[in-house]
């Protein structure tokens, strides 16, 4: 199954539950649900390490290095942990173009949320 507007082959549930799931509710409506629910709870975690490492760096860009980052190890590092997910070669470009652009939309969100409470926090003790 595809996106919904085809932008992109992989899915949520690709890598969640479609890796170690060969389940027929996990190829449909519910799998998406709770992969999308166990990667809002990763987030978490991912949020957490931004604080403790970039908080600091302030603008656009270390979002997207960071967006780039985890692209690049979801894709090519642990691409063996995710045999549901095609390799990096066997990719079509609207798939790598998009993935790769949610992930940074996703990493700025991250790091425009966290900078802004950390310079907001820092502002207050001054």
């Amino acid at each position: 199954m595809t996106g919904y507007f085809n932008f992109t082959t992989i899915t949520p549930k690709s890598f969640v539950l479609r890796s170690w799931l060969h389940t027929e509710w996990s190829d449909r409506w519910m799998g998406q649900i709770l992969s999308i629910l166990v990667i809002s709870l990763l987030s978490i975690g991912i949020a957490c390490l931004y604080y403790l490492l970039l908080k600091k760096y302030d603008g656009v860009m270390p979002g997207i290095i960071v967006g780039i980052i985890i692209w690049f190890i979801l894709f090519w590092l642990m691409e063996p942990i995710f045999p549901n997910i095609p390799e990096f070669y066997r990719l079509d470009g609207n798939t790598i173009v998009t993935t790769i652009c949610l992930f940074i939309l996703y990493s700025v969100f991250i790091s425009y949320s966290i900078s802004f409470a950390y310079l907001q926090h820092i502002d207050k003790k001054q």
